[in-house]
């Protein structure tokens, strides 16, 4: 499901809402496993990207959202990504 992602790199899922409902529903699509657990779920995703950039360091950052005007705008990592 997410080969290409981990040829370029190592995936990981930012999400935010519920911290208990939000993890489950990524766990039943599939998706916990499909990125080998890198999932991070905060009440509002925007005030923690400086942790995500050090957690999952990156040169380049792609973001994929159904919420566009809630989406953070990815940022190129300086020590971290």
């Amino acid at each position: 499901m997410l080969a290409r992602p981990w040829q370029r790199g190592e995936p990981a899922i930012l999400s935010d809402g519920d911290r208990v409902y939000q993890p489950m529903k990524i766990a039943r699509s599939g998706l916990l496993l499909a990125v080998r657990g890198n999932v991070l779920v905060y009440a509002h995703k925007e005030d923690h990207l400086a942790e995500v950039q050090r957690r999952f360091p990156a040169e380049r950052t792609y973001t994929s959202t159904t919420k566009p005007r809630s989406s953070p705008a990815p940022r190129r990592a300086s020590a971290i990504g």
